[in-house]
């Protein structure tokens, strides 16, 4: 890519970058939620995917997404927008990689079961939840994809620090990832067994953060409620398992 070309490339956070390292170069990808756009079309300028499908439900986003692309040359973009629910508005034979991100477990899970039928041609899903991504790691181990890469990247929100999960996965030994040793399988499959193989810093911040919240939450109903155990219990617990990781970090 020439300087001039590199310059004309659409402005992506840190966690798009990634979503988008996780793209096979020369793929093509289908791009759920697709938002603003700019995932599409990053793809598509940095000539990592040779064709990307942009899916959005909602009209306002499907106008966005179409001013931006219109903005940008739109006949040498090949990004094809199209309005539907999750997959649906796609083919089996079109959804080599398929990325969800920046929606929830729950919705992410729904959009894939709902076009189970369909994956059998998908070479890779890339998935980055709001929130839970040990609910996809349950559906993926339940559904015969390979969990092959993960990554954890920080960024910000409304002047709040994120932290946001990327799940990779392909068809293969749903359980091959989760071989630790000193951790539980329900353990691995909250923390990430490629993030815990790694000890990756942010994921241990993530679980130190985790502990302050509940820790604070415990005194608060503590100071409400001093005279209800049950919930005080269930945080204590809490607390102690999150300890119970740090301490094997």
């Amino acid at each position: 890519m020439s300087t001039e070309q590199r310059k004309q490339v659409i402005a992506v956070s840190d966690r798009l970058i990634s979503i988008a390292h996780f793209c096979p170069r020369g793929s093509k990808v289908v791009d759920v939620g697709s938002g603003h756009g700019k995932l599409a079309l990053y793809l598509r300028q940095t000539k990592i995917a040779d064709y990307v499908i942009a899916v959005e439900l909602n009209q306002d986003p499907l106008n966005r997404i179409k001013r931006l692309i219109n903005s940008r040359n739109p006949q040498q973009i090949n990004i094809d927008v199209r309005s539907g629910d999750g997959l649906q508005p796609v083919e089996a034979d079109e959804m080599e990689i398929v990325c969800l991100a920046g929606l929830s477990s729950s919705t992410i899970v729904k959009i894939l079961e709902a076009a189970k039928n369909k994956l059998n041609q998908t070479k890779r899903l890339i998935l980055q939840p709001i929130a839970k991504p040990e609910q996809l790691r349950y559906w993926l181990i339940t559904n015969g994809w390979e969990l092959i890469d993960e990554q954890i990247v920080a960024g910000q929100s409304r002047r709040l620090s994120k932290i946001h999960t990327i799940l990779v996965a392909e068809p293969g030994k749903s359980l091959c990832a989760y071989q630790e040793a000193n951790l539980e399988h329900d353990d691995l499959v909250y923390v990430g067994p490629i993030l815990w193989q790694r000890r990756e810093p942010l994921l241990h911040y993530k679980l130190r953060r985790e502990q302050k919240h509940w820790k604070e939450a415990l005194e608060t109903i503590l100071e409400a409620d001093p005279e209800h155990p049950t919930r005080q219990n269930q945080i204590i617990s809490r607390i102690e398992w999150l300890e119970f990781l740090i301490n094997k970090w």
